[in-house]
């Protein structure tokens, strides 16, 4: 955030993938979610958009891309509904897998 501060900007996206802030069922690890919102400063804003990549809960497991169907739609929004409570409102934006109408994963 501080270069898109440095360009006049105040907004921004990030990326993170379900593998990396939920690696095993139940365990988060939030290192990533908030680097990211300790950058923002009011009235900055931000944009999180979650990848279903996973090791262990999508019907494709992998590290990166592309994303894939949850095994179980319970898990994801579970997954979903935790990274927007430790949020704690910081962010307005959320978006899931970019592109929800691609073929990318199923």
């Amino acid at each position: 955030m501080p270069q898109v501060r440095e360009l006049g900007g105040g907004f921004t996206k990030v990326y993170p993938f379900w593998n990396q802030i939920e690696p095993e069922k139940g365990h988060f690890e939030w290192d990533a979610v908030d680097s990211f919102l300790n950058q923002l400063h009011s009235p900055e804003e931000g944009l999180i958009s979650l990848f279903s990549t996973s090791t262990w809960a999508v019907e494709k497991p992998g590290t990166m891309l592309p994303p894939s169907p949850a095994k179980h739609s319970d898990d994801y929004y579970r997954f979903v509904r935790a990274v927007v409570a430790h949020s704690k409102g910081r962010v307005r934006y959320w978006l899931t897998d970019s592109a929800p109408n691609s073929r990318l994963g199923r």
